[in-house]
């Protein structure tokens, strides 16, 4: 089911144009790694909704750090309210 899931979330993201970072075999027993990355999976999916474009999200001190494309093609940096979403000003 979870492998279901993760196939169809990475399907979606390669539809909107997003980059869905890999699975970790983190404990080294051939399974997939918890609920970390699916969240920050969901996240980045969430944010490409919201009309920004990112090429990977991880947590950072309990908010969501966005490495976001800008217009001109560069990136930047920008953290967000993992409830909301919203950007968040360190």
């Amino acid at each position: 089911m979870i492998k279901t899931s993760l196939v169809a979330l990475a399907t979606a993201a390669a539809l909107v144009g997003v980059s869905v970072p890999a699975m970790a075999d983190t404990a080294g027993d051939g399974t997939e790694s918890g609920s970390y990355l699916h969240d920050a999976q969901i996240a980045q999916l969430e944010l490409s909704r919201n009309g920004v474009t990112t090429t990977g999200v991880d947590d950072w001190n309990g908010v969501w750090r966005a490495f976001v494309v800008n217009q001109d093609g560069s990136q930047s940096m920008q953290f967000f309210d993992k409830t909301s979403l919203q950007p968040v000003t360190l």
